[in-house]
């Protein structure tokens, strides 16, 4: 049985992937380069300055006076200040469900800590035993080295970690950890995300999942 369950942030926890999208695409516009809301979400889970380098070399701006780290903090502030971001209905319920279980919670984000302290309230971000962000790993997802920093931080051997996600990069990452993973369709449809153990629809398929004993994947 898992003794934890690590949430993906962002398309999981919160629903911010069509405002993350509208602020990369108006932010790229600006320099001449199309992207489409699609091709953040392919790529949702790494940071956002290994994102927002990979756009701009594909699309030859690797020299670009502006560089990417400084793009990308100008994208996650006006991320805040639209102040649109909200979690998803479902969230406070499913965290109290897996922690009435005794199992522990834990949250790995390829978002910054900035980002987390403006758009998660700090009851919600209280009830997480550990949240990795992209501030506290060198390498991000796809690599394994998020999900592998939060079971060391709680403690636990990988396998003993269920993971929810949304995205072939997080997948990819707690899949590398040696976890097992539940993918939502909450910004991609399910061909998409097939690398992980299991793929539901909607919350309510993920409740059930989370509440079997041991978790049905």
């Amino acid at each position: 049985m898992s003794k934890a369950v690590l949430f993906d942030c962002d398309g999981v926890v919160i629903d911010s992937m069509p405002v993350h999208a509208a602020a990369w695409v108006a932010l790229f516009q600006r320099y001449g380069i199309e992207i489409e809301p699609v091709d953040v979400y392919l790529e949702e889970g790494r940071s956002i300055v290994d994102f927002c380098q990979r756009i701009l070399n594909r699309n030859g701006y690797g020299d670009l006076k502006l560089s990417a780290f400084d793009l990308s903090h100008e994208k996650e502030r006006s991320v805040i200040a639209q102040k649109k971001i909200k979690l998803f209905p479902d969230i406070p319920v499913i965290l109290q469900e897996i922690q009435q279980s005794g199992r522990q919670l834990g949250m790995v984000t390829g978002s910054n800590q900035m980002l987390i302290q403006h758009v998660i309230p700090q009851s919600v971000r209280k009830q997480f035993d550990v949240i990795v962000t992209a501030d506290d790993v060198q390498h991000g997802k796809p690599a394994p080295d998020p999900y592998l920093c939060a079971a060391e931080k709680l403690a636990l051997d990988p396998s003993d970690c269920l993971v929810v996600e949304n995205a072939p990069m997080g997948i990819r990452a707690a899949k590398a950890a040696g976890m097992q993973v539940v993918a939502i369709t909450t910004t991609l449809d399910a061909g998409h995300l097939q690398q992980a153990d299991s793929v539901v629809e909607n919350f309510q398929e993920l409740r059930n999942i989370l509440k079997s004993k041991p978790f049905v994947v």
